[in-house]
């Protein structure tokens, strides 16, 4: 398990215990004070854990494992951007990744699981050349398809699965084929 899944593990972990403990002081909360409510509302029980779904195993490792890709390649364009401008494939790329990842941390909060910050961020290299970057971007984006492509047929959850399939093919998507160009004919 990657120190991310950990990470997103504990935090989801956490988030459990403190509905329970919340649950738990709700139950034992005294009689008194419940009569001096007009209207008491029926003590929280079990069922208040399922307000918040849980995500693990599989799941999780998937979710960690697509906001990791996602990161990587958020990274790249962002160091592309800054070494070459905000022009081109690589800019159409970028804004539809930023879409993709504002669905994906969307999820995350939807399942109550912390979103971690990038790790790619300083570890990115420059490139030599707007050429470079534009292949190590199309790569990465085919990556990327493949696997959701993985992701969306192992999913336990049908939520996942879609989230997955509109991903894979927002990455598929009609400005691959100028980052393509661009990595054949840049300079």
């Amino acid at each position: 398990m990657t120190d991310l899944a950990r990470r997103a593990s504990a935090t989801a972990s956490e988030l459990a215990r403190a509905l329970g403990l919340c649950a738990a002081l709700a139950a034992a909360m005294p009689a008194a004070a419940a009569a001096n409510d007009p209207a008491p509302a029926p003590a929280p029980t079990a069922s208040l854990l399922a307000i918040v779904p849980t995500v693990q195993g599989a799941d999780l490792d998937g979710l960690l494992l697509t906001l990791d890709r996602e990161y990587r390649l958020g990274a790249l364009y962002e160091r592309a951007v800054a070494d070459f401008g905000a022009r081109g494939a690589l800019a159409t790329a970028r804004r539809a990744h930023r879409e993709r990842l504002g669905h994906l941390v969307r999820l995350y909060r939807s399942y109550g699981i912390a979103v971690p910050a990038n790790p790619w961020t300083e570890r990115t290299p420059s490139f030599a050349s707007r050429r470079q970057a534009c292949v190590a971007a199309f790569r990465a984006e085919l990556e990327l398809a493949a696997a959701l492509d993985d992701l969306t047929a192992a999913a336990g959850r049908p939520e996942l699965a879609s989230a997955y399939a509109t991903a894979r093919d927002t990455s598929r998507g009609p400005w691959l084929e100028g980052l393509r160009a661009c990595a054949l004919t840049a300079s």
